[in-house]
């Protein structure tokens, strides 16, 4: 098939062509902004609560992820107020989250990219029970890229030299 090469528009090339004056449209776009539809009147900071609140309780049972978050989180009330914050700051634009989370979860021993896959898979469950179908696809469009930015810009963890 003809047409663009995705990598035309990537951000790297648009600097590489035109590195004194990109367009916008060549940027990435921040964390809390996604290239989805608009959310509907499903997003409701109550929504938002649900959806943390069961996330995190299926992740605390996981044979893979509850071990992590067990050995991170000493305090979930705290941990699952912050969640809510971001969640809202990010679809809600609320201004209520201030916090750096590539840099937390720089410090989690053994984390990799399979465990992002794991944790967007049971994300996209919790998130297609509340919310309608644009929503949810919303929701799992930023959680995607937030995924995708851990990885690329070094928050799973290297071993650690003995």
């Amino acid at each position: 098939m003809y047409g663009i090469s995705h990598a035309r528009h990537s951000p790297v090339y648009a600097l590489q062509m035109h590195p004194a004056n990109p367009s916008p449209r060549d940027q990435p776009l921040p964390l809390t902004e996604s290239t989805s539809a608009p959310p509907s009147s499903t997003i409701t900071p109550a929504a938002i609560a649900s959806i943390v609140d069961d996330f995190y309780t299926e992740c605390r049972k996981h044979e893979i992820l509850g071990p992590i978050f067990a050995r991170q989180v000493t305090d979930w009330d705290a941990h699952l107020a912050k969640i809510r914050a971001f969640w809202s700051s990010a679809l809600l634009k609320s201004g209520e989250y201030s916090g750096r989370p590539l840099e937390a979860h720089r410090d989690i021993e053994g984390l990799s990219p399979e465990h992002f896959s794991i944790w967007l898979r049971l994300f996209g469950q919790t998130a297609r029970k509340h919310l309608a179908p644009t929503d949810a696809a919303h929701i799992l469009d930023l959680a995607g890229r937030m995924a995708r930015m851990m990885i690329s810009n070094g928050a799973v963890s290297r071993p650690r030299p003995v």
